[in-house]
């Protein structure tokens, strides 16, 4: 991967902001101060809590596994207490 670095020359607003690029609006990033007067912007994915289960090795198996099953069974959803017997058979 061929990175081409980029230099701005810019002011600091009277509240301590700063523009950057108009591609990150909107995103989130994550601000380290390496020392006084530098700092390091990158942009980051946040994950909410209540979704970081699904991010564990043994959770993206199980959750690959039954995405391959309703495929198998032809199925986008489950909608019938049958069909989700079916289903977890085929998961677990």
């Amino acid at each position: 991967m061929q990175v081409q670095a980029t230099q701005k020359l810019g002011v600091v607003g009277q509240r301590g902001q700063i523009t950057l690029d108009s591609k990150l609006a909107g995103r989130s990033v994550r601000i380290t101060k390496i020392d006084q007067g530098r700092y390091l912007v990158e942009e980051v994915s946040v994950i909410p809590a209540s979704e970081t289960w699904a991010h564990s090795a043994k959770n993206k198996k199980i959750i690959a596994k039954g995405i391959e099953s309703l495929q198998k069974l032809g199925k986008k959803s489950i909608r019938h207490a049958a069909e989700i017997d079916i289903f977890l058979k085929n998961v677990r």
